[in-house]
């Protein structure tokens, strides 16, 4: 739910440069794959702590890794979430217009 509501933030905050990128000829898909890269940057650096201890125990063993990589890939959508609607928007498309 944090990385819903950072990605809500920046995305108003980064709309700007998102139309800059867009108009320059950077796809949507090149807009979405770096935002997606960056929440899941953000996920990790966030449940390093808490993943980090049980890493070093048992490097090992699968179960942490089966929890870890699907926690971290769905907080990457859901940073994703925000930027994808407004990217899908009329408003975004109305921006680009003008």
């Amino acid at each position: 739910m944090t990385l819903l509501l950072a990605s809500y933030a920046q995305t108003i905050l980064a709309e700007p440069e998102q139309l800059a990128l867009y108009s320059y000829g950077v796809t949507k898909k090149q807009l979405v794959l770096v935002h997606y890269t960056k929440g899941l940057l953000i996920a990790t650096i966030g449940t390093l702590p808490f993943y980090l201890p049980a890493l070093m125990a048992s490097y090992r063993s699968p179960s942490i890794w089966a929890i870890l990589l699907p926690t971290l890939l769905i907080s990457g959508i859901f940073y994703l979430l925000p930027f994808a609607f407004r990217l899908r928007s009329t408003q975004f498309v109305g921006l680009l217009k003008n």
